[in-house]
């Protein structure tokens, strides 16, 4: 009789199929069918078919369920109802035999069903051991913001180049590169270094004679031996061809045909020994994890040449801050870019407790694993360093339609703000409407006003606090011209010091106007509301969805035993 529900005899199914009630719910979800379906033998004979197979498999209910939907495999498809002609139409070889492997392979994995839903899915026990922790990741986040933006402004590059002295440069330069190599690149920056080239087998008549070189300063040592036939040469200074040229034109004359090609000789290899140190330790390498090196090819002739001859001491000084100023601006970004990975990487490492090579490669390798710019995680981890909020413009009123191609980050929510043009220079409306999304942070706890400005009479706006039990906290339309929302009787808010609070500020009907989001406290003036820490959203949410992702992935790998190598 259809009349008879489900749902009226679920206390005797329960009993009866050793079921409790969320499973029977589950069952009939996944099953498509409703409590309110009729108590009809196909109904009561799929109940216990999902919990009899669970059972078979020591498996509770919902992780049949899940495994089903994971695997995309139904171990209870009917047998196919003609004759076979193909393999996957053997239902009970190709769904129920392969659901049975493959809920054994979880179980050989060391992963739980709950675990794989969480994985692959997101979906999780919100009482749970998966339970969100907001406040850890929160800190995890600022602990990262301010360790970048510590390290950016302590390795900034100075107004003032000549504040840069070899001593600060020898120790910031020790910082990522090897002390060998910061010795030696330091005296080649210095004119001090001296590199010495060897030939074997010169015969005692080819051998250069040291008389030779009594007048050439550059030349430090010329030596031979006898009994190896060995000839040195040792040169002080980066060699470059109109200085190698003066030398063979100075010294030739008094040499051997043989001796002036081994002369010549020698003086290639100096080159070379200089040119090949800065192609290895100094020049910019491509493709390379991390990037090395930080000049580029034109850097060599200005860093390491001499100083052209007869400059007044004013040229001098000229010649000595542009060098010293393109050593800063290609040194310094690429120190912290260095530190703020290896910052990154440790600060990872010690929150999860993993290995640091696997941090490492998850996090800087892009072939391991991307962000949704295609990018390595690096990359959203850098970015917590952005302060600002996150803004987006549109033509229509209503925040409809196609943003505008504006910069999706401002110092503060003022549409003022706003690019009149685009990257490519053409010029971008007035905006009708605006939003502003992002976190702020207190430096003093205690009660807070914000007041929103609107130019336009009928512009609308509307504030929310994500924190908050009911989130609209502001909202309004403006009464006239340069009108202001927000400042009522009781409309404040109590904020704590150093939590980051999310916000968003919409903005309609703009009419050509602008508008702007200001904030005074006890101890605050009233004033922009760049005045307080701001946290772009799409940085600060981007970095969260990367740090679930590297969890997940570190979590999978450690599960599977598998090492940095085998990733």
């Amino acid at each position: 009789d259809g009349s008879i529900k489900l749902k009226e005899h679920l206390l005797a199914l329960q009993g009866t199929l050793g079921l409790t009630a969320d499973d029977i719910a589950a069952v009939l979800a996944d099953a498509g069918r409703t409590p309110d379906d009729a108590l009809s033998l196909p109904n009561v004979s799929l109940l216990y078919r999902y919990g009899l197979l669970a059972k078979g498999l020591k498996l509770s209910v919902r992780e049949l369920i899940t495994l089903k939907q994971l695997s995309g495999l139904d171990p209870f498809k009917p047998l196919h109802t003609q004759p076979l002609q193909a393999l996957n139409e053997d239902h009970p070889f190709s769904q129920t035999l392969a659901f049975v492997e493959a809920a054994e392979a979880v179980k050989a994995s060391g992963l739980k069903i709950e675990d794989l839903d969480y994985l692959l899915r997101h979906r999780f026990d919100p009482n749970g051991k998966y339970r969100p922790n907001p406040a850890a990741t929160q800190a995890l986040l600022k602990t990262l913001n301010e360790g970048i933006r510590a390290i950016r402004a302590e390795h900034a590059v100075p107004d003032d180049p000549s504040t840069l002295s070899d001593e600060i440069l020898q120790q910031k330069l020790g910082l990522v590169l090897p002390a060998e190599v910061v010795t030696t690149f330091l005296a080649m920056l210095n004119g001090t270094v001296e590199y010495t080239a060897v030939q074997s087998g010169i015969v005692p008549a080819d051998s250069l004679p040291s008389a030779a070189f009594a007048d050439q300063p550059a030349i430090r040592a010329v030596t031979y031996n006898s009994t190896r036939q060995e000839q040195r040469l040792t040169f002080r200074g980066v060699l470059f061809y109109a200085q190698k040229n003066a030398l063979k034109a100075a010294v030739n004359p008094a040499l051997t045909q043989a001796q002036q090609t081994l002369f010549a000789d020698l003086l290639d290899d100096v080159q070379q020994q200089a040119r090949a140190f800065f192609d290895l330790h100094l020049r910019k390498q491509s493709g390379s994890q991390p990037e090395s090196g930080f000049l580029e090819n034109a850097d060599y002739d200005l860093l390491f040449a001499p100083a052209p001859q007869g400059l007044t001491e004013a040229q001098q000084q000229a010649h000595e801050r542009q060098r010293r100023s393109r050593l800063a601006q290609a040194f310094l970004p690429f120190l912290q870019e260095r530190l703020i990975r290896q910052f990154i990487v440790q600060t990872l490492t010690a929150q999860t407790g993993a290995d640091a090579a696997l941090v490492e490669s998850l996090v800087t390798d892009e072939r391991l694993l991307q962000g949704a710019d295609g990018k390595s995680l690096l990359t959203a981890f850098t970015a917590t360093a952005e302060r600002g909020v996150s803004a987006t413009f549109f033509d229509s009123p209503d925040g409809s339609g196609l943003a505008q191609a504006a910069s999706p980050i401002f110092a503060s929510a003022d549409t003022r703000l706003k690019d009149r043009q685009d990257a490519a220079g053409n010029p971008l409306n007035a905006a009708g409407s605006a939003r502003f999304d992002g976190y702020l942070e207190v430096a003093t706890p205690g009660a807070y006003r914000f007041f929103i400005e609107l130019d336009k009479q009928n512009a609308e706006a509307e504030l929310r606090f994500a924190h908050l039990p009911e989130p609209v906290f502001i909202k309004g339309t403006a009464a006239n011209d340069n009108d202001t929302l927000g400042d009522q009787a009781g409309e404040f808010l109590e904020l704590q010091a150093g939590v980051p609070y999310r916000f968003t500020l919409e903005l309609k009907n703009l009419n050509g106007g602008q508008a702007r989001l200001l904030v005074q406290g006890e101890t605050l003036a009233k004033g922009p509301l760049s005045q307080l820490k701001l946290y772009p959203a799409t940085t600060r949410e981007t970095a969260e969805r990367t740090w679930r992702l590297l969890g997940k992935s570190l979590q999978l790998v450690q599960s599977l035993g598998l090492s940095e190598r085998e990733v």
